[in-house]
C-alpha cells in the first residue's frame, strides 16, 4: 500500500498494534516510513467535523511513530537485510482528498508528507496512483 512513493522501500510485515491499515517500511538508508491510506470513503460525511477531516489521520501517523521510536530494536529483527537507524520515521498520508488534507499538512511544517491518491482504470483493472504532493 502505498510504498511506490520511496527509494527502494523494504515493506515490513510487523504491524502496529491497534493500528493494523498503518502500513511500515524502511528505505535504503534505514529510515523507517509511516504510511497510511485514507481514501473518501473512509472519512465520515456525518456532522462530525473530527471525522470528516484528516486530523485523525494525523494523530493516527503521530501515535504510529511514537510507538516505532519504542520499537525500533524490534522492528530491525524483522528485516534483517537492512540496517535500521535511529531517526525520526517520516510520515506518510496518501489521501484522495487533497482540499482536505492540503490545509492541515502545511501547518504540520513538513511533519508529515502529503500524497495525492487517484483511482485510474484501464480496461477492467482498476488501481491507485500515487503523486507525492511536496
Amino acid at each position: 500500500q502505498g510504498t511506490a512513493a520511496l527509494d527502494d522501500p523494504a515493506t515490513l510485515e510487523a504491524r502496529i498494534p491497534d493500528q493494523p491499515d498503518t502500513q511500515l517500511a524502511v528505505d535504503a538508508n534505514g529510515v523507517v516510513h509511516i504510511l497510511l491510506k485514507k481514501v473518501s470513503d473512509t472519512f465520515s460525511a456525518g456532522d462530525d467535523a473530527a471525522s470528516s477531516d484528516p486530523r485523525q489521520a494525523v494523530m493516527q501517523l503521530i501515535e504510529a511513530s511514537r510507538w516505532v521510536r519504542e520499537h525500533l530494536e524490534l522492528l530491525a529483527l524483522t528485516q534483517r537485510d537492512r540496517a535500521f537507524i535511529d531517526a525520526q520515521p517520516v510520515l506518510h498520508l496518501l489521501t484522495d482528498r487533497a482540499d482536505l488534507a492540503t490545509a492541515l499538512v502545511g501547518k504540520l511544517a513538513g511533519q508529515v508528507r502529503l500524497h495525492l491518491l487517484q483511482q485510474v482504470r484501464l480496461g477492467r483493472e482498476s488501481g491507485w496512483f500515487c503523486t507525492p504532493l511536496g
